[in-house]
């Protein structure tokens, strides 16, 4: 079994190999229809419990919401794992989990502009909308995308209190001077097998007071990271030990 850093490389070799065949369309896609129904079976399952944890979320009376501590005893449980294992959950921002209920093509092309970095990088590249996949695009989510998500069972969405009032930080004409970034909302731990909410909390992020670039480094570059490792951190701060968001 391969552990997480060679699991990690193996994605990117893989997402490499397909950025060749879709580049050179050399290789014959060989992708039979009983492979497509099958991975078709796969994904419209896992996208309807994508779209019952949207909903459930949108039906919570967000100002009757109180914080609910993670436990992982519970989760590895779940993972059928020693309770002294790294459990491994996959970020979703809840704005990008509408397309799964919506379904319709506007949905699916919303942009989820400079937050799109709050859902997993495999899951913004390959979770396409089936009609506008290609026979080996569907063989591929539905046998290996997927189920990779799904092994790790249990995925982290961020709800943001106010999608206007959260801001990213911006940097000022001289280059140099910064407005900070906010972000106010909450984290909740969702079972993405059989969907509930697992746990919940408040996250309020924001950049530092003050942000060096260092040498190698512009100012933009500089401010981003240190938004993005404050919000990583509030979170973080707020799950138990062992308990990793897979960026």
């Amino acid at each position: 079994m391969l552990n997480r850093t060679q699991k990690t490389h193996f994605l990117s070799l893989l997402g490499l190999g397909f950025f060749i065949f879709i580049a050179f369309g050399s290789v014959k896609d060989d992708t039979t229809p009983e492979e497509v129904e099958a991975a078709t079976q796969v994904i419209t399952n896992h996208y309807s419990n994508l779209s019952a944890i949207n909903q459930l979320i949108t039906v919570t009376d967000l100002k009757n919401w109180e914080s609910r501590e993670c436990s992982k005893a519970m989760m590895a449980e779940g993972l059928a794992q020693d309770e002294g294992d790294l459990i491994h959950l996959t970020p979703f921002y809840f704005p990008f989990l509408e397309r799964f209920t919506s379904g319709t093509e506007t949905a699916w092309n919303k942009s989820m502009g400079e937050w799109q970095w709050l859902t997993q990088e495999n899951v913004v590249e390959h979770y396409g909308r089936v009609e506008n996949l290609r026979p080996f695009e569907v063989k591929s989510l539905g046998t290996f995308w997927i189920p990779n998500v799904k092994e790790e069972r249990y995925a982290v969405v961020f709800f943001p209190t106010s999608v206007e009032a959260n801001s990213y930080p911006s940097i000022a004409d001289d280059g140099e001077n910064f407005s900070g970034g906010l972000y106010l909302g909450w984290f909740l731990v969702v079972d993405l097998i059989e969907p509930e909410i697992i746990c919940r909390d408040v996250i309020v992020a924001g950049n530092s007071d003050q942000v060096r670039r260092g040498l190698n480094n512009t100012m933009e570059l500089a401010v981003t990271r240190d938004f993005k490792d404050n919000f990583e951190k509030a979170v973080t701060e707020k799950l138990p030990d062992g308990v990793l968001i897979s960026w």
